[in-house]
């Protein structure tokens, strides 16, 4: 049972960390210009929500993720290619104080 339980520990590391890289990318076409939403309910939108103190990523009228205080939530599959690094909340929080 130990070894399931790390196992299953890595598992939502490396999910953790996969959201995190997704966040990155979409934050950063978002801030470059990269991502414009638009009137229509079917365009792909960043919504920030200041009230509710979150983000909302839509695409085809539906939230298919949503930053909050607690993480990224994501509504859907996430496919990716290459390694996952966990580098630790503490090499995070390391990388903040460094600005």
């Amino acid at each position: 049972m130990q070894n399931q339980s790390g196992s299953n520990q890595l598992e939502k590391s490396k999910f953790r960390t996969i959201l995190y890289v997704a966040v990155a990318v979409i934050l950063t076409a978002f801030i470059t210009g990269n991502i414009t939403a638009k009137a229509n309910n079917t365009s792909p939108a960043i919504e920030i929500d200041p009230q509710n103190r979150l983000i909302r990523f839509i695409v085809d009228g539906q939230d298919i993720a949503i930053i909050d205080a607690e993480g990224m939530h994501v509504f859907g599959d996430i496919t990716y290619s290459g390694t996952i690094t966990d580098i630790g909340s503490s090499r995070l929080e390391e990388g903040q104080n460094d600005e």
